[in-house]
């Protein structure tokens, strides 16, 4: 367990300064604020909150507690395990700083308590005052969203809110735009529009609205965001600040295979990487030459070329990246969930009402080179390896 600090005064002082400071990261982080109320195990006076501090500068969790016996060592815990060891004074208080980097954590999605250093017996832990079945975890949690070229220098940024008490809001902001009516997704459904007819606008959700918000019917945490101009895509992001050192994932690839409407073979496939990063692509084989529509949630999302390989059999694909990688489309979208849709035309060639890569996970083989695979594929899990350049719809 770690007992690295730094000073408790700096942090004290980055508290309050931290949200004015959520405008100044670059486009794609964030700031995040999130104290968790702890009450005692046991029938004794103590008790504690713990506070994070998460930005690109700064990641650090703050400790209080009072009430405690004097003069001894404690173990803070993160779902249970022990991540480090605190000391209490003579009075029986705790205040202390650790690093996140230290904890291997990430405070935003953990049940932090405190156990005796000695016996592991439960000190404190995450308070529920209220009696509703969940912790009294407040959260201030601010994005800046990735622009595009249509944005011409402005800025968007995302604000969630909760409180002790569980109540949500949520607001979208835009400033130094084009003028123009902007429409706002969240997860692929659109929840409304912000008026920026003087170069910049907001829209602000609420669980309990009051007459200047809209009834927050959605859940934004850790949403994919986009604002789009005339269907055309000005900015994405999500709601989760991207903290250095903090957004792990476990790596995973899913795939899945598109129904034809007649001839020909399809499929869709998710990878995730460490860093959560993600890239997505789609392939087609075996259906005549041409320009095809992916429309993903509703959306169109690119064009997919197919071509003919030089041995008379055609194939193509469309690759996105949250990491815009030379040679891909951005991946401002969520697939998982979403319908997919391959078009030629108005016509539908390849579809699935949900795509769940966890359906298929792992690696995907080669389809096979001949037309006898069985009905629902059986092996047939991907389209050749072989790299097809991603164009714009």
């Amino acid at each position: 367990m770690t007992r690295s600090r730094i000073p408790m005064g700096v942090c004290a002082l980055l508290l309050p300064a931290l949200s004015l400071m959520a405008a100044c990261v670059p486009d794609g982080s964030g700031t995040a604020v999130v104290s968790t109320a702890l009450r005692s195990a046991s029938t004794t006076v103590a008790q504690g909150e713990v506070t994070a501090l998460l930005a690109p500068w700064i990641q650090v969790v703050l400790v209080k507690a009072s009430g405690l016996a004097p003069d001894t060592d404690f173990a803070l815990t993160a779902d249970g395990v022990p991540v480090a060891t605190l000391s209490s004074d003579a009075a029986g208080e705790v205040d202390e700083t650790l690093l996140v980097d230290d904890l291997g954590v990430d405070p935003r999605n953990t049940d932090f308590g405190v156990e005796d250093g000695e016996d592991g017996e439960d000190v404190l832990e995450s308070a529920d005052e209220n009696d509703d079945g969940h912790a009294d975890t407040t959260l201030d949690e601010r994005t800046q969203l990735t622009p595009t070229d249509l944005a011409q220098g402005g800025r968007a940024s995302t604000h969630l809110e909760i409180d002790e008490d569980g109540k949500q809001e949520f607001k979208v902001k835009i400033e130094n735009v084009p003028p123009g009516s902007y429409d706002v997704f969240v997860n692929g459904l659109a929840v409304g529009t912000i008026d920026a007819t003087s170069g910049k606008g907001k829209i602000e959700f609420a669980s309990a609205p009051d007459k200047d918000e809209l009834a927050l019917d959605f859940d934004p945490a850790g949403a994919t965001v986009e604002i789009r101009l005339a269907d055309a895509l000005v900015f994405s992001g999500t709601t989760s600040a991207q903290v250095p050192g903090l957004d792990v994932c476990e790596p995973s690839k899913g795939h899945q295979m598109l129904e034809p409407a007649s001839a020909g073979e399809a499929v869709a496939k998710l990878e995730t990487n460490e860093d959560c990063s993600k890239e997505f692509e789609v392939e087609v084989r075996g259906v005549a030459a041409g320009a095809y529509e992916l429309v993903v949630g509703g959306v169109v999302r690119g064009s997919i070329p197919v071509t003919e390989d030089g041995s008379s059999r055609t194939k193509g694909g469309i690759e996105f990246s949250s990491e815009l990688d030379e040679g891909k489309l951005p991946l401002d979208f969520d697939p998982v969930g979403a319908p997919i849709e391959v078009r030629l035309g108005d016509v539908v060639v390849f579809s699935i009402g949900t795509f769940d890569p966890a359906s298929h996970p792992g690696g995907a083989g080669d389809v096979d080179d001949d037309d006898s695979g069985d009905g629902d594929h059986g092996a047939a899990n991907d389209l050749d390896d072989e790299e097809v350049s991603a164009s714009d719809a």
